[in-house]
């Protein structure tokens, strides 16, 4: 059904995101496994399939996106599954601090 279709999946390297991965992975995809580090996706992946991609990369940072996903998107994405983010406990909504809220958009958009 996916067979030679191109992933990208974000947050890979998380339990969601792995979940995810291994469903394309499982149907023939190509996948782009994205997360925030080297480290994580090397203990997450140790066993790189040579057909998929894996990158560290920044998805709060335009620069890093460009860097790391710019060559990817002009390649063509026929599906991206957007599993990055987070949230932070402590503050409450209403008190929610401009960096706390900034932050939390930039990693969850």
């Amino acid at each position: 059904m996916f067979e030679g279709k191109r992933v990208v999946v974000t947050g890979a390297a998380g339990a969601l995101g792995l979940a995810v991965y291994e469903h394309f992975m499982a149907l023939g995809a190509r996948l782009v496994a994205v997360d925030y580090s080297d480290d994580l996706l090397q203990a997450t992946f140790p066993d790189r399939d040579q057909g998929n991609e894996y990158r560290a990369i920044d998805l709060t940072s335009r620069t890093s996106c460009e860097a790391g996903l710019g060559n990817v998107v002009t390649g063509g994405v026929d599906v991206l599954c957007n599993i990055a983010g987070g949230f932070m406990m402590g503050e409450k909504v209403h008190e929610t601090s401009d960096v706390t809220w900034d932050f939390l958009m930039s990693l969850n958009t």
